[in-house]
């Protein structure tokens, strides 16, 4: 299985984008609060759809979407709105089929969108396709991006025309999916007709094109929603690791540079009481100090 990139900035803001759109299509109106407290929102993805979200706060927004859509069957649905709207041109349609659509998503695609996500296929005999796919062990875990995945797994041979794929999830849990699809048969001139790698990447280049329309279509949406507060980057790390009211006031002063002595005095505390507060951010965050705490908050609040 290839392994995934782990880095701070773990999801492609296109593929925030592309769930948005997602519930846009499926008939979903505003949600109150749902980038509260978040380091991004609509307005910020839409100006950077080739930038990167850190994973835990978009893990959050997946639960706000799932808990206004009523759970798992909701979030099963969304994935399989994904790729409903956006059919292939007519003549892709006739030359391509299901198995080198997957082996491009899975192999390309996927791995643009979700840099973190380690991913592994097989294709078996009788159109059966094996997809396993799981998150760095340190990562917040989340169902409902799972259950987002199988749906659009399952409704990706739509791009095509064709049916639905028969899902089957072997393996479910926070971190990982297994899951096992029968693919239907292809409609190809042939299915005679093998494409070659030219046509392949004809499919990436028509995807990247795609990637201008939703940013357009995105900015629209975008232009009528009055643009929230930014959140500080205190306010976003108390929301992220669940840090007191006191441990933010810290944090806040931590990030305009003041010593620890500087702190106790500005808040009228021990200086040895800042440093058990610093101590539990520490933890809380997973850094190994005051420069790695830093480092993290100023790359989320860009």
């Amino acid at each position: 299985m290839a392994g995934g990139s782990g880095s701070v900035r773990e999801v492609l803001n296109q593929a925030v984008i592309e769930l948005l759109l997602a519930c846009r299509r499926d008939g979903m109106g505003e949600f109150p609060g749902l980038f509260a407290g978040l380091p991004f929102d609509e307005r910020s993805l839409a100006r950077r759809p080739l930038g990167r979200v850190d994973w835990e706060p978009f893990s959050l927004l997946l639960d706000r979407v799932a808990e206004a859509r009523g759970g798992p069957p909701g979030m099963l649905a969304l994935g399989r709105r994904t790729f409903h709207d956006h059919p292939l041109s007519d003549l892709l349609r006739l030359l391509v089929g299901p198995r080198h659509l997957y082996r491009l998503v899975l192999g390309s695609i996927g791995p643009w969108l979700w840099p973190a996500l380690r991913m592994g296929h097989a294709f078996l005999a009788g159109d059966r396709l094996r997809v396993e796919a799981e998150l760095p062990p340190l990562a917040r875990g989340s169902l409902p991006f799972w259950y987002v995945v199988e749906g659009s797994m399952s409704s990706l041979p739509t791009l095509l025309g064709l049916p639905d794929a028969v899902a089957e999830p072997l393996e479910r849990t926070p971190h990982r999916l297994l899951l096992a699809l029968r693919l239907p048969p292809a409609r190809t001139i042939r299915s005679r007709l093998q494409p070659d790698e030219a046509l392949i990447r004809s499919l990436e280049l028509q995807w990247s094109e795609r990637q201008a329309e939703l940013r357009t279509r995105l900015g629209e949406l975008e232009a009528s929603v009055p643009a929230p507060a930014r959140p500080r980057p205190s306010e976003a790390a108390r929301v992220l690791w669940r840090l007191t009211a006191r441990e933010e006031e810290v944090v806040a002063l931590v990030l305009e540079g003041l010593s620890n002595r500087e702190i106790a005095e500005r808040l009228g505390c021990h200086r040895g009481t800042v440093e058990a507060h610093l101590s539990h951010v520490f933890q809380k965050a997973r850094v190994g100090g005051r420069v790695e705490l830093m480092g993290r908050l100023l790359r989320t609040e860009g």
